[in-house]
């Protein structure tokens, strides 16, 4: 599994790989465009585990998003901890040109794969963290000084969170749950809320036309 984020302007690219089927290896590697070619920074290890479930290669995997001005980055974990799942948020060093983690965020029940599904706004001052296995999505909005809070639960039905699509401004956010069976086995569905005065609104939702067609695997806006 492997996930890829660009910044806005085309010039930074982030690409999350692992390899090795146990322990899993993750790690995401960083390019800077020079204008004329991709220049790789060196690898960095972002840890190493077992995986919670071999076979479905998917919960190991690493779920990553760059926000559009290229200085804030994202990555999730949905296997650690029993497939509790964490998500850490990163800050661009331009004098190191590494990232340096600042925050990690968790939610705390086994089997929730917290971190599958994450999007981030342009300037990286909203983050919507996925958490499928309790049909959840979590909001949080920046603080200032390196510091993110939760400000909103979503929730839905089956494997909600799974996929997360993220305005720029943070005002509209599509969510998929692939194996919603509202109008047929897992038939897919998403999910559209839009910030509206000081509440989060259901917009509408879409729905998938064929059986265990999995409609919003992959979503974005």
């Amino acid at each position: 599994v492997a996930s890829v984020g660009m910044s806005k302007d085309g010039t930074k690219m982030v690409v999350g790989y692992h390899y090795d089927l146990s322990p899993i290896h993750l790690r995401y590697v960083t390019y800077l465009h020079d204008g004329s070619q991709w220049n790789e920074l060196p690898t960095t290890i972002l840890s190493i585990y077992s995986c919670v479930e071999t076979v479905t290669r998917v919960i190991c995997g690493e779920q990553i998003d760059l926000s559009g001005d290229g200085q804030v980055f994202v990555y999730g974990q949905g296997g650690v901890s029993r497939g509790r799942g964490r998500a850490t948020i990163c800050i661009w060093n331009a004098t190191t040109s590494k990232w340096d983690g600042v925050q990690t965020l968790t939610q705390g029940v086994p089997q929730s794969y917290f971190g599958l599904g994450l999007s981030i706004s342009l300037h990286g001052s909203t983050i919507t963290i996925g958490s499928c296995g309790t049909s959840e999505a979590f909001l949080y909005t920046s603080q200032g000084n390196n510091v993110w809070s939760l400000s909103h639960i979503f929730t839905g039905n089956e494997e909600f969170g799974m996929t997360i699509a993220l305005s720029d401004n943070g005002n509209t956010i599509d969510i998929g749950a692939y194996h919603d069976s509202t109008f047929g086995n897992e038939v897919g569905a998403v999910d559209v809320f839009e910030f509206v005065g000081s509440s989060w609104l259901l917009k509408g939702s879409v729905y998938g036309d064929k059986v265990t067609g999995h409609f919003g695997v992959s979503v974005d806006i």
